[in-house]
């Protein structure tokens, strides 16, 4: 018999993303997130960097990804980081 679901997590999980013949643009901004995993082996090759992804929104998010790559291709430089956990926001270039 399956569980009913809390009033928050219904809310949250209201409705799928709706699917769309179209496409944007321009990358959608993914102001937070939480990632889920098929199984504690995949959180820990993507939390080491054995495996693309993403864990939690303060550790990062596409938008911060595409931002690093976007800096570091503006500046000729193979990487690039940006910290957005500290006020104000800094850009730090990695050599």
């Amino acid at each position: 018999m399956a569980t009913q679901r809390r009033f928050a997590t219904r809310a949250a999980r209201a409705t799928p993303v709706p699917t769309s013949t179209s496409r944007p643009l321009t990358p959608p901004i993914q102001l937070a997130n939480v990632y889920a995993f098929d199984d504690l082996e995949q959180v820990d090759t993507v939390w080491e960097g054995q495996r693309p992804g993403y864990v939690y929104g303060r550790f990062g998010t596409p938008n911060h990804t595409m931002l690093e790559e976007t800096l570091a291709a503006l500046r000729a430089r193979t990487s690039a980081r940006a910290n957005f956990l500290k006020r104000p926001t800094t850009i730090r270039r990695v050599p």
